[in-house]
């Protein structure tokens, strides 16, 4: 129940501008009312924690959350990866990018241009 209740209540929070009470509830919706993890994806968070801290402006706290999203093994990504993987590239190149690494952005906009190679003419435009 408190995951239930804690993942309807994050995305408001986050929408409010209260960015701490979103992470809060975020890492609240992934565990059961015995605070173990709901299910085993360890990597289903992430994307939605990398979000409030962008929203909030925390580019180092961001920039932890996204690349842990890249780099953690999971057997969940083919879950999250179609929804994630993109904009987790897209936001690591920027990230690094505005603090003034240049090689790293580099390989993130190449690992992109690899997810976006056969997409549909319709889709390269985005």
């Amino acid at each position: 129940m408190v995951s239930s209740v804690c993942s309807c209540r994050s995305p408001l929070a986050l929408a409010e501008g209260r960015y701490n009470d979103a992470i809060q509830l975020f890492r609240q919706s992934d565990l059961a009312a015995d605070n173990l993890p709901v299910n085993a994806c360890s990597v289903c968070t992430l994307p939605y924690l990398a979000r409030v801290a962008d929203r909030a402006g925390w580019a180092d706290s961001s920039r932890i959350y996204w690349e842990r999203y890249v780099t953690e093994a999971s057997m969940d990504r083919t879950r999250t990866d179609q929804w994630f993987l993109a904009t987790a590239y897209r936001r690591l190149a920027a990230l690094y990018s505005a603090s003034g690494n240049t090689a790293i952005p580099v390989a993130y906009r190449r690992k992109l241009g690899e997810l976006w190679k056969h997409a549909d003419a319709d889709l390269e435009r985005m």
